[in-house]
């Protein structure tokens, strides 16, 4: 990385050069300094994608399958969402990928073995890895074309722990409605917590955790419902603290100097000495009010 410091010092730091550095700036919240330039190894995109679905009636038997899925990595990509079933309660979505080139297509029947989604609710889609990326384009021009695009997003991003995933996702759903999303996705991600190696990237203590996002749309899009939905979210964040949960910070969720200090234990006295020694004058990002 190429870092412009809170010193307006222009800086290269990798993980073998100006270390502290390059652990500050990398999900620092731009408290330590500016990421103006950065290289990046990358690998050859895959021609093709088969994306999938199925359908889950148990938030069980999802959450299992979710854990499952990320650690015998059968397919490229694990995703999951909350979505309406009709009758005002939720049914769990299951989306996955596999990358393939043409004449070596994926075997549908041994990656989708020992899942337990609903019999017949299974999908599958071919198409190429530039439409895979790009396939969320038509929705963003449709939500502009009608004036969503431009409401107001209280959103709300949580780390669950999967030991108590079931409990909090479950208890949260089962006091949502689709207005209190405003139609927006719910978002149910798993990950392992041995890829996070950012040291201010924080995340729950547990080998699996799930985030957890309400990517809200104010409707009606009034200051009124949208100070409903941050208060909204406060209480999320609350809950989730008590099972050992974290906050994904870029949403909107209000935090006080002692919540912040909270997020970064145990590493709240080492983000003060970043801070300290790349931004002293504390120039960088004041929104978050962190100091």
């Amino acid at each position: 990385l190429q870092v412009v410091t809170g010193e307006g010092e222009l800086v290269s730091c990798s993980a073998t050069n100006n270390r502290a550095l390059f652990d500050a700036a990398r999900s620092g919240l731009g408290q330590f300094g500016l990421i103006v330039r950065a290289r990046v190894r990358l690998i050859a995109a895959p021609p093709n994608a088969r994306l999938y679905h199925a359908f889950y009636s148990s938030l069980p038997a999802f959450l299992s399958d979710l854990e499952k899925l990320i650690d015998d990595g059968r397919f490229d990509t694990v995703q999951g969402f909350a979505v309406p079933d009709g009758a005002g309660g939720w049914l769990f979505q299951l989306e996955t990928t596999k990358y393939f080139s043409p004449g070596d297509e994926p075997d549908d029947a041994s990656l989708l073995s020992g899942l337990g989604f609903n019999p017949g609710t299974q999908s599958a889609q071919d198409m190429t890895y530039f439409d895979y990326l790009n396939r969320l384009a038509p929705l963003v021009a449709f939500l502009r074309q009608i004036g969503v695009w431009d409401f107001p997003h209280p959103w709300v991003n949580l780390f669950v722990p999967a030991a108590n995933a079931q409990t909090f996702i479950g208890e949260t759903l089962s006091n949502l409605t689709v207005d209190d999303v405003g139609q927006g996705p719910i978002l149910i991600y798993p990950f392992n917590r041995e890829f996070f190696r950012a040291p201010f990237f924080r995340v729950p203590d547990s080998r699996h955790f799930f985030v957890f996002a309400l990517l809200r749309n104010a409707v009606p899009p009034t200051p009124e419902r949208a100070s409903e939905l941050v208060a909204a979210n406060r209480i999320l964040f609350e809950r989730v603290l008590t099972l050992g949960g974290k906050r994904y910070p870029f949403d909107s969720v209000p935090m006080t100097k002692h919540d912040w200090q909270k997020h970064y234990q145990p590493l709240w006295g080492a983000f003060v000495s970043a801070k300290r020694h790349f931004d002293p004058d504390q120039i960088l990002t004041p929104g978050p009010s962190i100091f």
